[in-house]
């Protein structure tokens, strides 16, 4: 990028040309940017609902087995009971 703006500023042209240039320049790159960033939440987004559909598969329903072992400790189920009573 560094050599392309360097190029751009050595070439002998009129100033106009080299503005033009150089905005094109900018767009192209910030395109770039926005497009390499579209296929990696897409490819993430890929990712992601294969693991959802392998979870389903599996019966899990997408909680972490750390998740499913809280619900089923003595503890974890005598904090929900006083939880969920509202004390006015």
């Amino acid at each position: 990028m560094a050599l392309t703006g360097w190029g751009l500023m050595r070439m002998e042209v009129n100033d106009t040309y080299k503005a033009f240039l150089g905005v094109s320049w900018m767009y192209l790159i910030g395109c770039t940017f926005t497009l390499a960033k579209t296929l990696r939440d897409r490819h993430e987004a890929d990712v992601s609902e294969a693991r959802r559909q392998g979870r389903l598969s599996r019966g899990d329903h997408g909680e972490s087995e750390a998740a499913q072992i809280r619900k089923s400790t003595p503890v974890a189920r005598a904090g929900q009971s006083v939880h969920s009573t509202r004390h006015n």
